[in-house]
């Protein structure tokens, strides 16, 4: 008879170890409640993602994995005396917002898994995994089954890249700070070896307070860690954005550095809708007949031609948005974020850049304020969803109907070498046939993809993933 591997739950290294060392009989219970407090944020948005804060877990959560509700009350008290875990015990009735919870920042760093024993929470989280799998996915099935089935990353190297990720970022923020610190000092930061505790003391001492940045590096790269575990121990999902129509998935939550190590028999390639929000904008505004013509056919030749940001960096420049040092691709991604700005804020914020954005495109500006008028969301929404019915209820339908069952990320897809031809084809084929003209596509393999923004998390970090500096993670 097959045995039955037990489930992995993954601890800051430094707390697991303080973990094992106690007299705590159900040890199991600790580390599937530390896990859950990362494991819950891998669904939530930026600001949770780059600042260590508090995130908020209903207690049905603990629940559902350890089933006895004392064991779980009895664990958390345990956490929390002992100083492990940070619990704000505030609890809004009227809003119905649950407590929330935290990891204290002494204890973060790079994360370890380990083995759960007891069989009643590996059934339970068994259970769970499997119960993801079960919803229906509007148009995908058949895409969904060979997801679930073969979407696996190489977690070791993955892995590697993120502690590469958070050395550079610490690196950088050392030099901001003028602190003398090597990169072995650093690496102690991150794996909580050597001297680390006195080395994370010159950052969040330091008189501009600026050094207490490092619990959001560290807290990121666990984040990222968290998902790439997620993804290596089956615990997956696939499915449709009631909002917006779009793909949620393990694949369209991944950092774009990591995406390289999604693995395949077959080299992946990305086909990307270049310049793609504005060009839902731009297939919004041909039939938005109060919007001058000629205005909405110069924005979009730009769209179409994949320039439109490259248009705007002068515009930008002029009033300091955009630096003149930059590096070319540093303006490019400037200009896109600030782009998205105007599109996706309320419609009394970001005025400066609004005002040189209506220099260029005044109709257009007028007609974004007039959609966001009530709420900032509208626009997101609108160009969100059109987008999700290109890609996943036509693009994605017709490639099924081929054989051909692409990955989506928001708007572009991820297909097999042998598929790029006919992928291409086909989005091609379908914008041009429900808006008369069809956006730029960029193509490149996974293993070359650079950073990009999914369309409207504006305030994402345009990070610099650290390319060409020597690691000190060798994979």
């Amino acid at each position: 008879m097959k045995k039955i591997k037990n489930e992995k739950r993954y601890i800051p290294s430094l707390l697991l170890t303080e973990i094992k060392k106690s007299d705590y009989a159900r040890k199991d219970d600790l580390y599937v409640i530390m896990d859950i407090v990362y494991r819950k944020q891998n669904s939530l948005k930026t600001n949770v993602e780059k600042f260590h804060n508090y995130v908020e877990i209903p207690r049905v959560t603990f629940d559902l994995i350890i089933t006895n509700k004392r064991y779980v009350t009895s664990a958390l008290e345990f956490l929390i005396e002992n100083g492990w875990l940070e619990r704000l015990n505030f609890y809004d009735f009227e809003n119905k917002k649950s407590k929330k919870f935290r990891i204290p920042s002494n204890w973060l760093g790079d994360m370890k898994e380990v083995e759960v024993n007891d069989k009643t929470i590996n059934n339970r989280i068994k259970i769970s995994k499997m119960e993801m799998r079960k919803n229906r996915v509007k148009n995908l099935e058949p895409t969904k089954k060979q997801y679930y089935k073969n979407f696996k990353i190489d977690e070791e190297k993955a892995i590697k890249a993120t502690q590469n990720n958070a050395l550079e970022q610490l690196r950088n923020l050392a030099y901001e700070l003028e602190l003398k610190v090597d990169d072995m000092a650093l690496v102690d930061v991150i794996l909580c070896t050597g001297e680390f505790v006195k080395t994370r003391m010159k950052f969040t001492y330091h008189p501009s307070k600026k050094g207490l940045a490092i619990h959001n590096i560290i807290h990121r790269m666990m984040h990222h860690q968290q998902r790439i575990y997620s993804i290596s121990q089956g615990f997956l999902f696939f499915k449709r954005n009631s909002t917006n129509g779009r793909l949620d998935s393990n694949l369209t939550t991944l950092p774009s550095y990591l995406r390289k190590f999604i693995t395949s028999d077959e080299k992946l390639f990305n086909i990307d809708i270049k310049n793609s929000q504005p060009y839902f904008l731009y297939t919004v505004l041909k039939e938005e007949t109060v919007v001058d013509r000629e205005e909405v056919e110069r924005y979009g030749k730009l769209v179409i031609a994949g320039k439109l940001y490259e248009s705007l960096i002068p515009v930008f420049q002029k009033i300091g948005v955009i630096k003149e040092h930059f590096s070319q691709e540093q303006k490019r991604n400037t200009a896109k974020l600030t782009l998205f700005k105007i599109f996706y804020s309320k419609v009394t914020s970001y005025q400066k850049i609004k005002d040189a954005f209506g220099q260029e495109f005044p109709h257009i500006l007028k007609y974004i304020n007039e959609v966001n008028a009530e709420s900032n969301s509208v626009l997101a929404v609108k160009l969100q969803t059109r987008e999700s019915d290109t890609v996943l209820d036509v693009i994605a339908v017709e490639l099924q109907g081929k054989g051909i069952k692409p990955l989506t990320i928001h708007d572009s897809l991820v297909c097999l070498e042998s598929d790029m031809l006919t992928t291409m084809n086909v989005i091609v084929s379908n914008c041009e046939r429900l808006y008369g003209i069809a956006p730029a596509l960029k193509i490149e393999t996974l293993l070359d993809e650079t950073f990009q923004d999914d369309g409207n998390d504006f305030e994402d970090e345009n990070y610099d993933y650290g390319d060409g500096f020597e690691s000190l993670f060798v994979a």
